[in-house]
This record gives C-alpha cells, structure tokens and sequence, in this order.
C-alpha cells in the first residue's frame, strides 16, 4: 500500500469511520486513529510474537535413538510441559543424524521472548546501557542457527537489525556477512530486471 493515493487514503478512513460508528458515534478522527493503531498493535503482536494468541495443543514425541515412551500425552490444559526443554535435544539430534532442521522458531517461543524483553531491544552495550529500539525487531539467535542454536527461550532474543547485524558480524566475520548481504541483493534485483 506504499502508492496510496489521498483519495484512496480518504476511502479507506470514510470506510473505517462508517465501521467504527458503534464504537465512535460523533465519528472523531483522533479517536479512530487511535483505535485503528490499537488494532494494528494487538495484530501485529499476535502476528509476528503471539501476543495474546491461545496456545495450540501440542504433541511431544522423542526423536532420539533409543529413547522410550514414544509419544507423551499432552496435561490438562493441552499444553505440552517445557517444550522447550525437549527441543535442544531434537535439534542437536536432526543436524546430527543428517535431518532437516528448519529455522521456524515456535510461537510459544516467540511469546515468551517478547515478554521477557519487553517488546524492545535486548542488546547491553559495555557500559550497561540497553537499547531502546523498539521498531525493526527480528528474533537473534544467541548461538546461531548455522552453529545449532536452538530456536528455544534461552537462546532467542530480540535485537533491532542495527545489532543483530553487529551480533552476526562478530559470530562469521565482516567479510563473510558482507557476501551474504550482496548476494541477497543480486538475487532481489534479478526478478525485477526480468520482468520488464
């Protein structure tokens, strides 16, 4: 929606304000907008952190050799108890039996992170300052994925991308990212050109 036009723009806020006439009867601009923005904040939330999103049911099986029990059942509630706990062990196992290990970290992992961090950057400089950012987050691996870091709560953070990308130079070396941040690039920019 980056080329809206304003009469577009003024479409979309008629449309909103006709939705939102229960809520707002004398149909205040100020009050919409900041009901729209609330709205956006719990789905984004919900979206990229699981904020405020049920837990699913979950299915714990045990995936190394020679392990008993098979599949566990699920305690009341339908929670499994400390999924983390058992994912370490499945990773280490899947990358070392040669299986797919895949960089999806969990929801319930996710949630939890964002509360711990409380929605911000988690990155301490030396001198004990935190960074405030709060907007471009992405999830950090503290041991990194490609070293089988696992995608649980002890070892997943949120850091803007300034330090995340500072995380990762420190991790493969300048040179090594700075391949990586070039092919990427090649690789956007082709699919553009061929489709003119």
């Amino acid at each position: 929606m980056g080329n809206c036009t304003d009469a577009e723009l003024r479409d979309l806020i008629e449309r909103a304000r006709a939705l939102a006439s229960h809520q707002l009867p004398n149909g205040d601009l100020a009050g919409l907008v900041k009901l729209m923005a609330a709205r956006f904040v719990r789905q984004e939330e919900k979206r990229r952190f699981g904020v405020g999103a049920r837990s699913r049911r979950v299915k714990t099986e045990t995936v190394a050799a020679g392990s008993s029990g098979g599949e566990r059942p699920a305690p009341p509630g339908g929670v499994a108890a400390a999924p983390e706990a058992t994912e370490p062990a499945e990773c280490e196992t899947r990358a070392l039996t040669g299986g797919n290990r895949g960089r999806y970290v969990p929801m319930s992992v996710r949630r939890e992170t964002h509360a711990r961090d409380r929605g911000q950057c988690a990155f301490v400089s030396a001198d004990g300052r935190r960074c405030t950012a709060r907007a471009f987050l992405e999830l950090d691996h503290r041991k990194p994925f490609a070293r089988l870091g696992a995608p649980d709560v002890p070892n997943i953070r949120l850091l803007c991308r300034a330090h995340n990308l500072l995380h990762a130079r420190n991790c493969f070396g300048m040179l090594h990212i700075a391949a990586k941040i070039a092919a990427r690039k090649r690789v956007a920019v082709r699919p553009a050109a061929g489709s003119q």
